[in-house]
């Protein structure tokens, strides 16, 4: 995609399922003063996702700024759930989301 964008009153977009490999996810990201961003892992059936519950220990907090790479933080080692299939639901508030990569 070229970019995800949500003004002021925000949004959220969850993933079709996926697999990656490695322990980190990097995003690159703007948000407004008054915007951010936030992830959630979710299960592959995307039933976390309809409701505010992630998989336990994998959301991450609220990120502010402007960054090409920037490390997302979550409870648990992202490594746990690699390979295995799952959705990410982004979260959205006066920001851009451009790209994400996992490392």
């Amino acid at each position: 995609f070229f970019s995800l964008w949500a003004g002021y009153p925000g949004g959220k977009m969850p993933t079709k399922p996926l697999t990656f490999t490695g322990g980190h996810l990097t995003v690159n990201f703007a948000t407004s003063a008054a915007g951010y961003i936030k992830i959630t892992i979710c299960g592959e059936d995307g039933n976390p996702c309809d409701g505010d519950k992630p998989l336990p220990g994998y959301e991450s907090p609220r990120l502010f700024g402007d960054s090409v790479c920037r490390p997302v933080d979550f409870q648990k080692p992202l490594s746990a759930l690699s390979g295995q299939l799952i959705r990410l639901r982004f979260e959205l508030c006066d920001a851009d989301l451009y790209s994400m990569k996992f490392e």
